[in-house]
C-alpha cells in the first residue's frame, strides 16, 4: 500500500512538473512575441500579445501547483507586464521600460528549474511604478502570493457587525461577490467603497472600504467580502441608499480612482433575504443626490451582491 501511494504521488508530481515546463513555455512564447512587436515601435500589437500573457498568467496562478517563491514570481511578472501595457496605452508613454521588459525572459527561464536567482532579486522595481510606497509593493506580492486565501484580507476599512442595544434591530449584513468589468484584468489594487446616503445625499454613518484583491479574472473582479452596515434597518428612510464605488490605483497619477459606481435603493430590502442581486454599474463621477446617473456599460455586467438581515 506505501509503495501504490508513494508511486501515485510520483506521479503526481510528474504531472505537475509536466503543466509546469508547457505552462512556461506558452509565457515565454507571448512574452517574445509581445517584445518583438513592442521592439518595432508596434504599439497595438505588443499590447495584444502582452493582454494574452497576463490572461495565460493568471490562469497559471489559478491552475497550476505552485510553491510561494513561484507564485511571488510569476505574480511579479504580471504586475510588470500590466505596468508595461498601461505605458504603451497612456498618452505619454511614461512607465515601465521596454528595456526593463527585456529583463522578463531570462527570469522566466529559470523558473521552474533548480537556479534560485529567479527568486533572489526581481529585476525590476516595481514600486516605481505600481505602489506609493514598498508597504504597498509588499501588498501586491503578499496579496498574489495568498491568491484567493479569504482569511488574510490585506488593508480595507470593514467593520464588525453593529452592536444591538435594543431588541427588535434589524442588522444588515451584504455579501459582494463580484464586480462585472470588460478589462477587469488591468486594475491595480481594486477594491469598493461602501456609504449609507440620505435622500439629500448625506453620508450616514462611516463609510467602509473592501481591502484590495487580485482575483482578477476574465470579465469578473472577485471581492467575496462581508460589509456590515452600521445602520440597522429600522433607520432606513425612504429615500435612503447605499453606494459602491469600484476604485482602483493609477502608479501615473499615484492616487486612487474611481471607475465606476452601483446604488441600491431601500426598496431593494423588502424582502427577508435578497439573494444574487445584480446592480447596474454607472459612470464617475459618483453622485449621491442620484440626480445625475448615466449607465456605465450596455453590456450584460453588475454588481453581484446578497443582503442578510438579522433580527435582533
Amino acid at each position: 500500500s506505501s509503495s501504490s501511494s508513494s508511486s501515485s504521488s510520483s506521479s503526481m508530481s510528474m504531472d505537475s512538473s509536466r503543466h509546469k515546463t508547457v505552462a512556461v513555455k506558452d509565457w515565454s512564447r507571448l512574452l517574445k512575441a509581445g517584445l518583438d512587436a513592442d521592439t518595432w515601435g508596434q504599439s497595438l500589437e505588443a499590447v495584444d500579445e502582452y493582454e494574452k500573457l497576463v490572461r495565460s498568467l493568471s490562469r497559471g496562478l489559478d491552475d497550476l501547483t505552485l510553491s510561494v517563491d513561484e507564485r511571488s514570481v510569476i505574480s511579479k511578472v504580471r504586475q510588470a507586464v500590466r505596468f508595461r501595457v498601461k505605458c504603451l496605452t497612456s498618452l505619454n508613454k511614461s512607465g515601465l521600460t521596454l528595456e526593463e521588459m527585456k529583463s522578463l525572459p531570462v527570469v522566466l527561464d529559470v523558473l521552474f528549474t533548480n537556479d534560485n536567482s529567479a527568486f533572489s532579486k526581481f529585476p525590476i522595481n516595481l514600486v516605481k511604478y505600481g505602489a506609493i510606497n514598498a508597504e504597498d509593493e509588499e501588498k501586491i506580492s503578499e496579496s498574489e502570493v495568498l491568491g484567493s486565501d479569504k482569511k488574510k484580507p490585506l488593508g480595507g476599512t470593514l467593520l464588525p457587525p453593529l452592536t444591538v442595544t435594543s431588541s427588535g434591530t434589524t442588522t444588515i449584513a451584504i455579501q459582494i461577490e463580484k464586480i462585472g468589468l470588460k478589462d477587469a484584468e488591468t486594475y491595480i489594487l481594486p477594491r469598493i467603497t461602501i456609504s449609507v446616503v440620505d435622500e439629500t445625499g448625506q453620508l450616514v454613518g462611516p463609510q467602509q472600504d473592501t481591502p484590495t484583491t487580485s482575483r482578477l479574472k476574465p470579465n469578473y473582479v472577485w471581492l467575496e467580502n462581508t460589509v456590515h452596515l452600521q445602520t440597522p434597518l429600522e433607520a432606513f428612510k425612504e429615500g435612503w441608499a447605499v453606494f459602491f464605488e469600484f476604485k482602483h490605483y493609477k502608479p501615473r497619477k499615484k492616487k486612487l480612482s474611481t471607475r465606476c459606481f452601483a446604488f441600491m435603493e431601500t426598496d431593494e430590502f423588502n424582502q427577508p433575504n435578497v439573494d444574487k442581486l445584480a446592480l447596474e454599474l454607472y459612470k464617475k463621477p459618483t453622485d449621491f443626490t442620484k440626480r445625475r446617473v448615466h449607465l456605465f456599460t450596455i453590456k450584460p455586467l453588475y454588481l453581484h451582491l446578497s443582503i442578510t438581515f438579522n433580527k435582533h
